[in-house]
């Protein structure tokens, strides 16, 4: 079993009809990763731009392994579908389609941004680590 950050999912996910998808994923993460895998939920960050400006960041998982490095998962729930012009959409189950952002784009994102950070690090030296960002539809049939 995976080692879940948090260990226990809040109750604002666990009762918000929205998160059905983060709690399915978190659950299969947690059910069917081996214990050597560490699972983190709704990783928040301050990023800030060269222009100084300030916007915040989330990525939906980040999953770290000691030899197979870290991947990075944005999960999208709903009917999901992408339109001739690079638009994603999800549609709820009570039949209300709204546009989404790209979750691949999301997680690249995510991915650079924290990789970016991790170079920083006064620590890290020229340390290698694998490091790959996914979208995760698991309501996709």
């Amino acid at each position: 079993m995976a080692l879940m950050f948090p260990k226990e999912l809040p109750l604002e996910v666990v009762d918000n009809p929205l998160l059905k998808a983060e709690r399915k994923v978190y659950q299969a993460l947690k059910d069917q990763l081996s214990d050597d895998f560490h699972a983190f939920h709704s990783v928040s960050y301050l990023s800030i731009e060269e222009s100084g400006k300030e916007s915040d960041g989330e990525c939906d998982f980040i999953i770290a392994h000691p030899v197979g490095g870290l991947l990075f998962l944005e999960v999208k729930g709903g009917e999901i579908r992408l339109d001739e012009n690079d638009q994603w959409y999800s549609l709820s189950g009570v039949g209300v389609e709204y546009k989404i952002k790209n979750p691949i784009k999301q997680a690249k994102r995510n991915k650079f941004y924290i990789l970016e950070k991790l170079r920083q690090h006064r620590g890290w030296g020229n340390r290698f680590v694998r490091i790959a960002h996914c979208a995760v539809l698991p309501s996709v049939k």
